[in-house]
């Protein structure tokens, strides 16, 4: 979960949801710490790039996207990573790779309103419908979750 100072709204992720739905007093205590942040009252402190978990993660989620990408390209198919792009063109490269059909997509950056978060992986799914939605393309897409996180919580560590 983030605060926007600009629209004075708070994002949230999946993660925030799942969280919200196991303790909602969570959800508090994540909402104020994110606003003194914002307010400078605190710091965000941020896990070293290097810790062994993070770098065992980023391992995990490199194998599994790498075997996913190979089923795909011996099968004819075709693979983006979206996360390869700068930061301010992922959106449009997201929305390019989507309407041309391609058949894998990693790191894929979704929103809907307050909702933000990343797709692991996006799989386009065999069942075409007619042209729709904000894309105005025929290609469904599911999103595959890799189940690596980007910050070390207890429960992975136990």
């Amino acid at each position: 979960m983030r605060y926007d100072r600009d629209t004075r709204r708070f994002r949230a992720s999946a993660t925030d949801l799942a969280n919200h739905a196991r303790c909602p007093h969570l959800t508090q205590l994540t909402r104020a710490r994110e606003l003194a942040i914002a307010e400078g009252r605190e710091q965000r402190v941020d896990l070293d790039p290097d810790a062994l978990v993070l770098v065992k993660g980023r391992e995990h989620e490199e194998r599994v996207v790498a075997a996913r990408r190979a089923q795909v390209e011996a099968d004819g198919g075709r693979f983006v990573d979206v996360v390869e792009r700068d930061p301010r063109d992922r959106r449009d490269a997201l929305e390019h790779a989507m309407r041309d059909g391609v058949e894998l997509i990693a790191q894929a950056p979704l929103r809907a309103g307050a909702l933000f978060g990343y797709a692991d992986l996006l799989v386009r799914v065999a069942d075409a419908a007619e042209p729709g939605g904000a894309l105005a393309t025929r290609h469904r897409y599911e999103p595959v979750e890799v189940k690596y996180a980007r910050s070390v919580r207890p429960e992975h560590l136990l």
